[in-house]
């Protein structure tokens, strides 16, 4: 490609890009001040959490140790190992004050960039228009949408849980003369995503997976993936003053589910409610979803499986395996909305553009740009105008009315 082209080419990026964003953000934060924010929910901790943090600092994180295992009518709330997120949540109130909407404005940021970072990890791994896709689909998606307004930590937590896996992928398939720094790079962000959300340590099944096939070729996987989790027990040992601490609180962590009525009536069942919910939020991504994981079962004994897509399938399966242990809600596994995406347009792509005429691109353009249309009035719908907090089954079941609201 010629400079003048190449120019051309990084300013049409710029535009679609930014016009993106801009959209995305308007109907986030236009939407935030008319929020009702409940102190006594998940939303209420977060805060205080965060405030204490903001105001005394690194101790901060000892108080919030030291009040959650002293008062057992906490444990069904939010635990304090999250301190990824209470430390860049306490950064931002610092700058734009520490309320209920302050914490909202954090997560649509982080759901803006977590926009940016689909849209240049699918144009380096899956190249033009492919790209350009998957962006538009993960910045409609209602489910990535409703909590992008919330002020909840779970739009932090799928920007994170996103860095980590397109880190991973971006180490695992570069140049052999580049490779070793970015696996310290993926270490990192890895590291940092579980001291967001503690469950995110369940990444390392589909990591460990990949890494094990890739082993000749990248026999420094490994190494990170041992370190990153090693890093987080000494911080949280640091952060809670001690290891009988973190130990208690991993123990009620486990057993809590058992006494958590909320969790017992709104998040249990088998683990197959997960594809359902996905489906109910919004059926078309899914649908294509599926029918990706289809055709790689088809073809991988008669051809040649693209490797990326193989590994954003063995990350979906998995992570829908092991997330089918605990208590069930879509807010949960919000990250596993990139690999469904991921493969959803994958998909469509095959069956339409990849045929190279013009008319069978637009095709798949004006396909998923129809979709997004339909999700963006399914975020209306659901989170904005009937304001639901938990995305869980019976909430979905009443939306789309098969059962009475």
């Amino acid at each position: 490609m010629s400079p003048a082209n190449r120019s051309k080419d990084l300013g049409l990026r710029a535009v679609f890009l930014a016009l993106l964003l801009a959209f995305v953000g308007f109907q986030l934060f236009s939407s935030i001040g008319d929020i009702t924010y409940f102190r006594g929910s998940d939303e209420g901790y977060y805060l205080r959490y965060t405030e204490t943090v903001a105001s005394e600092g690194p101790a901060g994180f000892r108080t919030n140790f030291d009040a959650y295992l002293g008062d057992d009518s906490q444990w069904k709330f939010p635990n304090p190992f999250r301190i990824g997120f209470f430390g860049a949540a306490a950064l931002w109130t610092k700058a734009f004050g520490a309320s209920f909407e302050s914490l909202s404005s954090f997560s649509a940021t982080s759901h803006l960039l977590l926009i940016l970072l689909a849209y240049v990890f699918a144009r380096r791994h899956f190249g033009a228009g492919k790209g350009e896709l998957i962006a538009i689909a993960i910045a409609t998606s209602p489910l990535l949408l409703g909590l992008g307004r919330r002020a909840l930590m779970d739009s932090f937590a799928t920007l994170t849980a996103a860095l980590a896996i397109c880190s991973f992928v971006d180490a695992l398939w570069s140049d052999e003369s580049r490779r070793a720094s970015k696996w310290w790079r993926f270490g990192l962000a890895f590291a940092f995503a579980i001291l967001v959300k503690e469950t995110t340590i369940l990444l390392l099944g589909p990591f460990a997976v990949a890494a094990w096939f890739a082993r000749r070729r990248a026999p420094r996987a490994f190494l990170p993936l041992l370190v990153a989790p090693a890093v987080c027990a000494l911080v949280y040992v640091v952060a809670a003053g001690g290891v009988a601490p973190v130990l208690e609180l991993v123990d009620i962590i486990v057993n809590s589910p058992e006494t958590n009525q909320y969790a017992q009536r709104w998040g249990s069942g088998p683990w197959y409610r997960y594809v359902v919910d996905f489906l109910l939020m919004s059926p078309w991504p899914p649908l294509l979803c599926l029918a990706a994981l289809g055709a790689l079962l088809a073809r991988s004994r008669v051809d040649t499986v693209e490797p990326r897509i193989a590994f954003f399938a063995l990350v979906l399966v998995m992570l829908i395996a092991e997330y089918a242990l605990f208590t069930k809600n879509l807010r949960y596994v919000a990250v596993l909305e990139l690999p469904i995406r991921i493969l959803a347009v994958h998909f469509l792509w095959s069956l339409t553009a990849a045929r190279g005429r013009v008319q069978w691109i637009a095709l798949c353009v004006a396909l998923v740009l129809w979709n997004s249309g339909s999700e963006l009035a399914t975020f209306d719908a659901f989170f904005v105008q009937n304001e639901v907090y938990d995305p869980v089954s019976r909430m979905l079941l009443r939306f789309r009315e098969f059962i009475p609201r």
